[in-house]
């Protein structure tokens, strides 16, 4: 067995956007007993392959740049969190991870994934101040659970105490072979996936608190989607439902930032299309395939992104 990470000082910083949430959350009202994570222990994972510390380099690197207290950061500070969070969760999602690295990318996609959420309410506490109790009940029976669930994934353990560490356990995980069956039968979750990716109305007039609700919902959403177990055939489309509400969250943040920043929009517009458009683009043709509405031969699609 090999450490996941040979020090616990490059999580360092990351540690920051984790340990501010106990004493931030309080700011906002959110009950005690939902800031802090339970004590957890990691599982132990039987196997022999190893995930290589510089698999998570990169989306280490990346979060240590995430503000320490996102809930009092002002709107240009998340916005720049934003441009680096976003495309690093791209990157994960893309890539064919090494034998052994399976846990570790889903762990690290999650991690990214929560750390835009919490941007994204920042934002709207900031923005839509009206509808703050909201957020803060999101933030301790939505966000903070799941927080304090990431403790318990074998890849990498955090914690929502305000300590200035990450705990880092000893991490392995079994190599999984590439599945030949990547298209989903399974008539329950070809309605579920179909009906949540096609269920969201135009939001281009919504006001700063449609948008913000909307947000609430698909990242919601996305959650069942991280937490569902695939039928055979289907994981392929449970992991183009989660892809398609993390890029509608994308495209809401975004969205929030413009209002709250109205200098910058065409900033925050060019990054949609340059960045957002293509790959809901090259989802949506994908999603045809894996959700068993279409062959590859009928569609310019690939399983590739």
């Amino acid at each position: 067995m090999t450490h996941f990470l040979s020090s616990r000082s490059t999580l360092m910083r990351h540690a920051t956007i984790l340990g501010a949430i106990a004493s931030t959350l309080t700011m906002i009202g959110v009950p005690a007993q939902a800031q802090t994570a339970a004590p957890t222990t990691a599982p132990t994972v039987a196997t022999s392959v190893s995930c290589p510390a510089s698999f998570a380099a990169d989306a280490l690197a990346g979060l240590a740049k995430m503000p320490g207290t996102p809930l009092t950061s002002s709107s240009n500070v998340i916005s720049s969190a934003a441009f680096s969070l976003i495309p690093l969760r791209y990157q994960y999602d893309d890539l064919t991870p090494p034998p052994g690295c399976d846990a570790t990318r889903t762990t690290l996609v999650k991690t990214i994934g929560l750390n835009e959420d919490l941007l994204l309410v920042s934002l709207a506490l900031q923005t839509d101040a009206a509808n703050a109790s909201t957020y803060a009940d999101f933030l301790s029976k939505n966000f903070q659970p799941r927080l304090n669930k990431l403790n318990g994934l074998p890849a990498m353990a955090v914690t929502a105490a305000a300590t200035t560490a990450v705990t880092v356990p000893t991490v392995t995980s079994s190599a999984v072979s590439a599945s030949t069956d990547t298209t989903c039968t399974d008539k329950q979750i070809q309605g579920q996936v179909s009906a949540d990716v096609g269920g969201f109305p135009d939001l281009s007039k919504a006001t700063v608190s449609g948008l913000a609700n909307a947000a609430l919902t698909v990242i919601k959403i996305r959650y069942t989607y991280e937490d569902e177990t695939a039928p055979s055939g289907c994981a392929a489309a449970l992991s183009d439902g989660r892809q398609f509400m993390a890029l509608s969250e994308d495209t809401l943040l975004l969205n929030l930032l413009s209002r709250a920043n109205p200098a910058d929009e065409k900033q925050y517009e060019d990054f949609r299309v340059a960045n957002v458009v293509p790959r809901v683009q090259v989802l949506a043709n994908r999603f045809n395939i894996d959700i068993g509405f279409a062959t590859p031969s009928s569609s310019t699609a690939t399983r590739t992104p």
